[in-house]
């Protein structure tokens, strides 16, 4: 498939390829966002019953736990909520479905033969690109929606009392972990075409930010370069507890925009499998 055979005539509607991406992964993000939505609920609703039990037993852990965590206050339930839920499972779980969408929703439909059905009509690749960067955006929403409906409904169900403002902060910003994800997961995708190296390199990137800022500050040496991953705008200002960090959301925002951007430029310049 060459350069001009996707811009013949117009474009459809980015929106409609979009819903048609969307479409064909819907049972993957609906599991996912169904998922988000039970660990979050039962995370949310144990706290009543272990999270002074918790708190005890972290206070006798050695002090590389404690950095490890982020130094979070299980006497809270914001504290307890930003170890046991917003360090690992929430953004696991938006990054796994950020990287497969944005692996699947070009490369992956590009290799599968699939792409042709999602391209019919007189579309440009553009379109084609800018709906497949809006599917993985959408995709991460639905999942960071999820954590927040089952913190909320755990919550009720557990007489859990957490700040909406504060937990909306921390969806939002695992959101944009997600979508800064899966923006690289998608732009390596739209430049090589394949979808093994998009799913490795959003893995990568994920899994190696997440070593990089948990382990790094327990070496002096390596101290200082805890900030170059993605986790640390992340989950630094541990919104859950302090609210959402402007800079720290720009930052994730910025790495979004880039690899956006990258995916629109690599999806242009090649030659497509017909």
């Amino acid at each position: 498939m060459t350069a001009t055979s996707l811009k013949a005539n117009g474009a459809l509607p980015v929106f409609a390829l979009a819903q048609r991406m969307l479409g064909q992964r819907r049972r993957l993000i609906l599991g996912f966002s169904l998922g988000a939505v039970a660990l979050a609920a039962m995370t949310s609703a144990l706290y009543s019953s272990f999270g002074d039990s918790y708190a005890d037993l972290v206070d006798e852990l050695p002090s590389a736990f404690d950095s490890m965590i982020g130094g979070a206050d299980f006497s809270t339930a914001e504290g307890f909520l930003q170890v046991e839920l917003f360090s690992i499972v929430a953004p696991g779980l938006v990054l796994g479905v950020a990287i497969m969408v944005g692996a699947r929703s070009l490369a992956g439909a590009e290799e599968d033969g699939t792409l042709p059905l999602i391209t019919t009509g007189p579309v440009r690749r553009s379109s084609v690109a800018s709906a497949a960067i809006l599917s993985t955006v959408m995709a991460a929403a639905f999942v960071s929606a999820g954590v927040f409906v089952g913190v909320v409904v755990g919550g009720r169900a557990g007489g859990v009392d957490v700040s909406v403002g504060r937990l909306v902060a921390a969806c939002v910003s695992v959101w944009l972990f997600g979508a800064a994800t899966g923006a690289i997961a998608l732009a390596a995708g739209a430049s090589t075409g394949s979808r093994a190296a998009a799913t490795m390199v959003g893995t990568v990137v994920g899994i190696g930010s997440y070593v990089i800022d948990s382990f790094f500050p327990l070496s002096s040496a390596l101290e200082p370069f805890a900030k170059i991953s993605l986790w640390y705008p992340y989950a630094a200002n541990q919104p859950l507890a302090n609210g959402l960090a402007i800079d720290h959301a720009v930052i994730l925002v910025v790495v979004a925009v880039v690899g956006f951007a990258v995916t629109l430029w690599g999806f242009e310049r090649r030659d497509l499998r017909s």
